[in-house]
């Protein structure tokens, strides 16, 4: 898996249960790709926003009462967009800044296919080899203990 799949999916996974704010994108940067400056945020969130629009996994817009309200335009006009209410920030977005991300359908079953995958490998294998369980033969007794030696129980 690349950094983009990664940051990709991670971005899918929050967006299950809510839209996204570009805030929180920049944050994805830092916690999965190590981001550390705001020009290598940036450039990280955009590209990753333009990755996802480019694959039908996400929409860009605003939030307004309650409402999801996606922006008009293709590809190309929404990253430019997107880019140009960013840099006009000093220090990059806050909350509710700049857009808002929210899963389409194919967006919601891949991040169910992540959070599917992230259970399997959290759970222990259930094909690992397991001891056989010790049957004892009718009649058996355990031993007694004579000096150092073990020998059989008299009945």
């Amino acid at each position: 898996m690349t950094t983009n799949d990664a940051l990709l999916d991670e971005i899918l996974v929050r967006g299950l249960d809510d839209w996204i704010q570009a805030c929180e994108v920049q944050s994805c940067t830092i916690e999965v790709c190590g981001a550390h400056t705001g020009d290598e945020m940036r450039r990280l969130s955009l590209a990753i926003i333009r990755h996802a629009l480019e694959l039908g996994l996400v929409r860009v817009g605003d939030v307004t009462t309650g409402a999801f309200r996606p922006w008009p335009g293709d590809v190309d006009a929404i990253v430019r967009r997107v880019e140009r209410e960013w840099m006009a920030l000093e220090d990059g977005p806050n909350l509710g800044d700049v857009c808002w991300l929210a899963n389409t359908p194919a967006g919601d079953e891949r991040a169910r296919r992540v959070l599917r995958a992230r259970k399997k490998l959290s759970q222990p294998a259930s094909d690992a080899p397991s001891m056989p369980e010790k049957r004892l033969s009718p009649g058996y007794s355990p031993g007694v203990r004579i000096g150092t030696t073990w020998r059989p129980k008299r009945r």
